[in-house]
């Protein structure tokens, strides 16, 4: 395992070059080991209270696209909405949340394009314990384009 560097995106996962003039992954930096979670968690100098986490899916036909794109960075968000924001590749262990001064019964999820759509698919699976409609805990979050 050893050290992991924190203070820049990790490689984006192994895809389909033929769309990277769209998408623009870093093509030369692809690997396998790619199942990173990015956090953007604004500074609170004096706060304790956890606040609410909005977990974001990438779009990208299910086939290309990254979580480490510029335009999926979180940092504006994260600073002038007083949310922690997570932008995943894999996914965020809600018993997590507190570790990063997260708030484990406020998360948001929502997606753009396939990503939006991979939290559709996903509410439906039967054994999914925490679905919005039995827990009142997540709110979906969508936008629709013209």
């Amino acid at each position: 395992m050893g050290v992991f560097d924190a203070s820049k995106l990790p490689p984006t996962c192994i895809q389909n070059v033929t769309f990277h003039y769209y998408y623009e992954p870093n093509v030369d930096n692809m690997t396998e080991d790619c199942l990173h979670l990015n956090l953007w968690v604004p500074y609170s100098r004096n706060s304790t209270q956890l606040k609410p986490i909005i977990i974001f899916i990438h779009g990208g036909a299910l086939n290309v696209g990254s979580s480490n794109m510029k335009v999926y960075d979180g940092t504006n968000l994260a600073k002038f909405g007083d949310v922690i924001i997570a932008n995943i590749s894999n996914e965020l262990d809600k018993d997590n949340a507190r570790s990063f001064g997260g708030d484990p019964n406020h998360i948001v999820l929502m997606g753009e394009s396939a990503g939006g759509h991979d939290y559709f698919r996903t509410s439906y699976i039967p054994t999914h314990k925490r679905h919005d409609q039995e827990s009142n805990n997540a709110k979906v979050a969508q936008q629709r384009f013209l």
